[in-house]
């Protein structure tokens, strides 16, 4: 079997599910006591395409001005401490 026939099998597959998921209505089909439930295609997508998750902490640009920033402060607090409390200030 060619790989032609395989993606075009694939295809029909796939194409014939979308068709489904369009028909069926969203709170399904009711057979006898059976109810049969089929996914959206937004539903499916959601499967499928993951969404982009938001970073949970700072990005790394922000950590850097962070550090960046306590380094200039502990500079600043030791700078301070120096002149008001050293005996060698002038």
């Amino acid at each position: 079997m060619s790989s032609h026939k395989i993606l075009a099998f694939l295809l029909s597959v796939y194409a014939m599910l979308a068709g489904i998921c369009l028909l069926v209505p969203q709170d399904g089909l009711k057979i006898g006591s059976v109810n049969l439930i089929f996914p959206t295609l937004s539903e499916v997508k959601e499967i499928f395409v993951p969404k982009a998750k938001e970073p949970a902490g700072p990005t790394p640009e922000e950590l850097l001005e962070q550090r960046m920033q306590a380094v200039r402060q502990a500079e600043q607090d030791r700078f301070q401490t120096y002149f008001t409390t050293s005996p060698a200030r002038i």
